[in-house]
């Protein structure tokens, strides 16, 4: 039902698991890959590090090791790093090229302790399947994420 309703409404959604009830949003996970969409999350995350000053986690992910693929990622991150400083934001940045993005973004989050992790949504039946990840990622209640869907310009 939180899938549905993440992939049908047109606002983000912020969705807690129980054990992250408490959290002061201390530590937020930032995913960027080389869709276009990607930097779409990053308003929202700058305005929750600047309610709760928070640090931002910029993780840099793409399936494979390409340079096209890399230096495209890289950009966005440079570009988010910029606005990240320019607003006093605290931030680290990493990266996981080449490996499963959704299996590397669960495994950072748990490293960095991310209270929440933004991610982009399709609308539900815009690429069946697309969003399998963020499906058991809801199902499973183990990543707390603002859902945001993903906006045509």
């Amino acid at each position: 039902m939180c899938y549905d309703l993440a992939t049908s409404i047109t606002c983000p959604m912020l969705l807690v698991k129980k054990s992250s009830a408490e959290s002061r949003f201390g530590s937020l996970l930032l995913p960027l890959s080389k869709s276009p969409e990607t930097r779409q999350k990053v308003k929202y995350a700058v305005s929750i590090a600047q309610k709760f000053n928070s640090t931002i986690h910029i993780l840099l992910l793409s399936k494979t090791n390409t340079k096209y693929e890399v230096e495209t990622v890289e950009l966005f991150a440079r570009q988010t790093e910029r606005y990240l400083a320019e607003r006093g934001i605290k931030y680290t940045v990493s990266e996981s090229f080449g490996k499963n993005m959704a299996s590397a973004t669960e495994a950072y989050s748990r490293k960095v302790k991310a209270d929440i992790v933004f991610v982009t949504v399709e609308p539900k039946y815009a690429y069946l399947g697309k969003d399998r990840h963020v499906k058991q990622w809801i199902k499973n209640g183990q990543i707390s994420m603002m859902t945001i869907p993903v906006q045509e310009y």
